[in-house]
């Protein structure tokens, strides 16, 4: 409000902390300060000059620099009283003169003088700046030194006389276009830093921007961070009743899959995934992991003064109060997997928890994921003997391979010190929003915390929920006209039971099957209405030894690719055993140590089948040369009446 007039003003102006100016330049601000003030009271030009010492003519002059607006819109106002404040951009009126051999400068303004003149030499220098003429080379070495030469070309194609700046220049404008070069980065921050950084630095750039997330605050247990990561490294691969595998057998590589609480940056679950890619039934078992809290602290290891610290765990291990609590939203990244429909199926359905993949090229959003991984690679793994770093100038040992069978440092011994480092982890204190206390002593605080309502899930429900099983809907084959009985079939492999064989009803008909990912010798069959079936079990071949749902796919994918070939008689896990073994490579090892983690018989020594694989078919007996043996089946036999609808 004018204190003359009482009619409101507008200060749209900036203003100036004045204890903050500079001392020799602090009397002459507050003077200019209180005379501009003054005059937009609608003081007289000669009571100002009393009270301030300001002439009247200053006082005009100051005024018309107080109302100057910058690029913004903004008067510049109180800035403008500060002494030796510039409001307006220099402008070079003296003509460019050639420099005396000796001369240094003289040269100020000449660059806003050409880009005046020459307005589309500064729009086609933005895009050799930014790299945007450049489909590929983004990330690479910044160096303003090739830049030099482009702004040279742009003023020759541009009409710029070889006599005139920066062309007549014998040694060229170097700083000032140096300089020029540095304006251009500064207006735009993130097309700047894909320029000089690459993809990683444009990565960064969401981070730290000043802006408040949408949903900044979540409790304890809400919000799950979910991601994977691979870590590099020389590990024996050990298989009993074997030979002990030479270097070129060691595997290179696995991955850890983690769920970590996005509050109390506590780990609930971590899974090894032993193959090249993380797959969608990988993540699907980390979220049933993190949900259940089956981990249990391994009962022997073998790694010598390993050692659990007393209160380490997962979360629902230490505190199985908190078992089935609800969760609110996974945090997810864009990987490919975590779009799979039984990962969307787990978390909508069957857990009620909402999926946020968030935007595209922003892990700075899961911090808390990231940063674990990089503890676990730089204080665990790297620091073996047979680390092979995060890059090869990055903590890399000489002899990585020659170091692991030297050191004995094998896979299972890795897998060791991971589960102790995670769950000990859990139970160390930790700075930041933790404020010293360990991620297991924030929940416990929650936990305590008898105002806040805990939204935990009946166990009865969450039985019935059977979280831990896939779902599929499939199709009973068979026909009575040619004596086959009804089956199903699942992955190439055949589904049946004694009660569903004696059903031909159902042929054609759609079932229910849920599968247990851990193990695919047997599924749970239920009709379309939800009424259990029955449990069927899979043919012969694949009955013997336990399998995953991975492993099946593996093997299916490998005959199609023609890499071995199964024979009558013969059990496909023991084929693709054999088959791993025989086929040394890093994958293979990979896949190998995955299917000993499966099922630990089949390190034992495990007997060739009579027809190993690759072999011809020369010495498998002709059928018409075995008896058949025509013997009825002994199924049990149900009322169909029984199972049909009504």
């Amino acid at each position: 409000m004018n204190n003359t007039t009482k009619y409101s003003i507008n200060q749209i102006y900036a203003k100036v902390d004045s204890a903050q100016v500079p001392v020799n330049k602090r009397e002459m601000f507050l003077r200019r300060r209180d005379a501009a003030a003054m005059r937009l009271d609608g003081a007289s030009l000669k009571q100002i000059y009393a009270e301030t010492g300001i002439s009247p003519s200053e006082i005009h002059r100051l005024m018309d620099r107080f109302k100057t607006k910058d690029e913004n819109g903004v008067c510049f106002g109180e800035a403008a009283c500060i002494p030796g404040f510039r409001v307006k951009k220099y402008e070079r009126i003296k003509q460019v003169l050639p420099k005396k051999s000796e001369q240094k400068g003289g040269m100020a303004g000449v660059m806003d003088n050409l880009l005046k003149a020459f307005p589309n030499i500064l729009t086609s220098f933005i895009e050799y700046v930014f790299r945007r003429n450049a489909p590929v080379g983004r990330g690479m070495k910044y160096q303003k030194t090739l830049l030099f030469q482009d702004f040279y070309e742009i003023c020759r194609s541009e009409g710029v006389s070889d006599n005139a700046w920066p062309l007549s220049q014998p040694r060229g404008a170097k700083k000032t276009i140096s300089k020029l070069i540095n304006n251009i980065l500064e207006q735009n921050f993130q097309a700047a830093a894909l320029a000089v950084g690459g993809q990683l630095s444009l990565i960064h750039t969401a981070v730290g921007n000043g802006i408040e997330p949408l949903f900044s605050q979540c409790e304890v247990l809400d919000v799950l961070e979910i991601d994977s990561h691979y870590l590099d490294g020389k590990f024996v691969l050990h298989i009993k009743g074997d030979r002990r595998l030479t270097t070129k057998d060691v595997i290179d590589r696995f991955w850890l899959i983690c769920a970590r609480c996005r509050k109390s940056k506590a780990i609930f679950s971590a899974r090894y995934v032993f193959a090249s890619q993380v797959t969608a039934l990988d993540i699907f078992q980390v979220i049933c992991d993190a949900y259940l809290g089956n981990w249990k602290p391994r009962e022997k290891l073998s790694v010598t003064n390993l050692e659990y610290i007393p209160g380490a765990g997962m979360p629902y291990f230490v505190f199985p109060e908190l078992r089935y609590h609800s969760i609110a939203a996974i945090y997810f990244d864009n990987a490919m997997q975590h779009y799979a429909q039984d990962v969307q199926d787990l978390c909508l359905e069957k857990l009620g928890i909402a999926v946020d993949y968030g935007p595209l090229g922003s892990p700075g959003r899961r911090t808390n994921i990231e940063r674990l991984f990089k503890t676990l690679s730089s204080q665990v793994l790297h620091t073996l003997s047979s680390t092979t770093g995060s890059h090869p100038y990055d903590g890399r040992s000489d002899t990585p391979e020659e170091a692991a069978v030297y050191y004995d440092i094998n896979v299972d011994e890795a897998l060791e010190v991971l589960d102790v480092y995670i769950a000990n982890f859990n139970a160390l204190p930790s700075g930041g929003a933790n404020k010293g206390n360990s991620p297991l002593e924030v929940i416990k605080a929650y936990q305590d915390y008898n105002m806040l309502f805990k939204p935990i899930v009946s166990e009865l429900l969450v039985n019935s929920k059977d979280i831990n099983s896939l779902c599929r809907r499939v199709t009973v084959r068979g026909s009575i006209a040619k004596g086959v009985r009804p089956r199903i079939k699942l992955d190439r492999a055949l589904y049946t039971s004694s009660v569903l064989a004696e059903m031909p009803s159902l042929i054609g008909q759609d079932i229910i099957v849920r599968i247990d990912p851990d193990d695919y010798r047997t599924v749970s069959a239920f009709f379309i209405n939800g009424l259990p079936l029955d449990i069927l079990t899979v043919e012969a071949a694949w009955r013997d030894y336990r399998h995953s749902v991975q492993t099946r796919k593996l093997i299916n994918r490998a005959i199609d690719k023609k890499s071995f070939q199964i024979n009558i008689g013969q059990r496909p896990i023991i084929v693709y055993r054999n088959y791993l073994l025989q086929t040394k490579s890093a994958r293979n090892n990979l896949a190998l140590q995955r299917l000993l983690s499966e099922n630990p018989e089949l390190g034992d020594p495990v007997p060739h089948d009579k027809y190993p694989a690759g072999s011809d078919n020369s010495d498998i007996p002709d059928s018409s040369d075995r008896k058949e043996k025509n013997r009825e089946p002994q199924w049990r036999s149900f009322s169909i009446s029984q199972f049909e609808e009504d």
